[in-house]
C-alpha cells in the first residue's frame, strides 16, 4: 500500500533495565517532546549529553493574519484561497530531521515538505500533533516545510524543528542494556524475570503500565513499586542477583467474583422456591379437584 510505510526500531530497548536513581524525580515538560528525551536519557544513564538538537527557521504567513481578539489564533484572510504556514529551515546540526508543530485543537491541514505532502489527509487523524521525520541532512542544507490550512483557522504553539543524533543515542541505548530484565516466563498476566544489579541506588525501569493491580515478588518477597513518570512501573533493587515475578489481577475481579457467585446463588435459590411454589400449587389444585 503506497499510503503505509514500515519501520523496524533497531535500537529498541528491553521489557525492564537498570537506570540513575535520578529518573524518579524527572518530571516531563507538556508538549516538548525533545527536551524531554534528552533529559529522560541523561536522568537514565552516565552519559549526560543531548541527542536533540535545535536547528534555526524563518516563518512566513500565507494568506494568514492574526486574530486581533485571540492572539495565538490564525485565520484566513481569504477563505476561497489556499493559506499555509510555511517554514524556512537552515539546518545546522547534521543527522535526522524532525518537526513538532502542537496546536490547542485538532484541525485538519496537509504538511508538505518541498512542495511535497507527506502525510495522509485522506484521514481525518492525519495530523494530530504529530512528530514528522523530514529525513536526513548535513550542515547547511535548506527545506521548506508548509503547513497547509484545510479549515479556516489554526492555533499553533511554539514550532519545533530538532535533529537527532543517532551515534550519540546508539551509544546512550546500548550503555542501558548493559543490565537488562532476563524473561524467564510471560503470560497475559504473569511475567517471571531475573536480573543482576551491579551497584546500589538504581532502578528498575519497566516499560510496563502502572496499574493497582500488579502484585510484585523480588525474591520471594512483596515489594512495594514505583511509579514513573505517573506511568510506568518502577522497583528500587538491592547490588546482587535477583528473580521479579509480576501477578496481574484486574481490579474488580475478586468483587465480580464473589458477586458472580451471589447471583448464581440467588437464582438458583429463585429457581428451586418457584419450583417449590409450582409443586404446592399443583397439589392444592389437586386437593380442591378431589374435594
Amino acid at each position: 500500500n503506497n499510503n503505509i510505510n514500515t519501520y523496524e526500531n533497531n535500537y529498541n530497548l528491553p521489557i525492564g533495565f537498570m537506570v540513575n536513581k535520578e529518573i524518579e524525580k524527572l518530571k516531563l515538560k507538556e508538549q516538548q517532546p525533545f527536551i524531554n528525551q534528552n533529559n529522560i536519557l541523561k536522568s537514565m544513564s552516565n552519559i549526560k549529553e543531548d541527542v536533540f538538537y535545535k536547528n534555526n527557521y524563518e516563518i512566513e504567513l500565507n494568506n494568514l493574519k492574526q486574530d486581533e481578539e485571540q492572539k495565538n489564533t490564525y485565520k484566513k484572510i481569504k477563505e476561497s484561497d489556499p493559506s499555509s504556514i510555511k517554514i524556512k529551515i537552515t539546518v545546522s546540526n547534521p543527522g535526522i530531521l524532525y518537526a513538532y508543530m502542537p496546536t490547542e485543537k485538532f484541525k485538519k491541514v496537509d504538511v508538505l515538505l518541498n512542495n511535497k505532502s507527506i502525510i495522509d489527509i485522506t484521514d481525518e487523524n492525519g495530523y494530530q500533533d504529530n512528530i514528522l521525520e523530514l529525513g536526513t541532512y548535513k550542515i547547511g542544507d535548506t527545506l521548506e516545510l508548509e503547513y497547509e490550512l484545510l479549515e479556516n483557522t489554526i492555533r499553533p504553539k511554539e514550532i519545533m524543528i530538532y535533529t537527532l543524533d543517532l551515534e550519540k543515542f546508539k551509544n546512550i541505548t546500548e550503555s542501558l542494556k548493559q543490565q537488562e530484565l532476563k524473561i524467564k516466563e510471560y503470560k497475559k498476566d504473569y511475567i517471571k524475570a531475573t536480573i543482576n544489579v551491579e551497584e546500589n541506588n538504581k532502578i528498575l525501569y519497566t516499560s510496563i503500565p502502572y496499574d493497582k493491580g500488579f502484585k510484585i515478588l523480588v525474591d520471594n518477597k512483596e515489594t512495594k513499586n514505583i511509579k514513573i513518570f505517573d506511568t510506568l512501573i518502577g522497583l528500587e533493587l538491592e547490588k546482587g542477583n535477583h528473580t521479579i515475578e509480576l501477578k496481574y489481577t484486574p481490579r474488580g475481579f475478586k468483587e465480580g467474583i464473589i458477586l458472580s457467585i451471589l447471583g448464581i446463588t440467588i437464582f438458583v435459590l429463585g429457581e428451586i422456591n418457584a419450583k417449590k411454589n409450582k409443586r404446592y400449587n399443583a397439589e392444592i389444585k389437586t386437593r380442591n379437584n378431589t374435594k
